[in-house]
């Protein structure tokens, strides 16, 4: 499988094309889900996770690379785990609406 960092820019450019770039974010963030990191123009400061509703043991690298969601990095921070080297957000504060797609707390989100 490819590093998550390339895994990251695969999906960001499949997905986002130039609107995503490389950044840094203002606090440190866990090692574990750095490689994630990515800052989009219309999401701001996000962890790329696959959801656990999406979750499925081991993900082929083209699943893992479909099911990527930019996650704001608040949300992801309120709980998370690593599944087989990807993150996958565990708070109850995260939620998929099929109609609405990704819910997280308003807040959470910072440009």
């Amino acid at each position: 499988m490819l590093h998550p960092s390339e895994l990251v820019q695969h999906a960001l450019a499949s997905e986002f094309g130039s609107f995503w770039r490389p950044g840094v974010y203002h606090s440190p963030l866990p090692e574990d889900i750095l490689p994630w990191y990515a800052t989009v123009v219309d999401s701001g400061h996000c962890i790329l996770c696959i959801l656990p509703m999406f979750w499925k043991p081991e993900m082929s690298q083209h699943e893992v690379a479909d099911y990527l969601v930019s996650v704001p990095v608040k949300s992801v921070l309120r709980g998370y785990e690593i599944r087989e080297g990807v993150v996958v957000p565990t708070s109850p504060l995260i939620r998929y609406d099929a109609n609405l797609g990704l819910i997280t707390p308003e807040e959470d989100t910072e440009y």
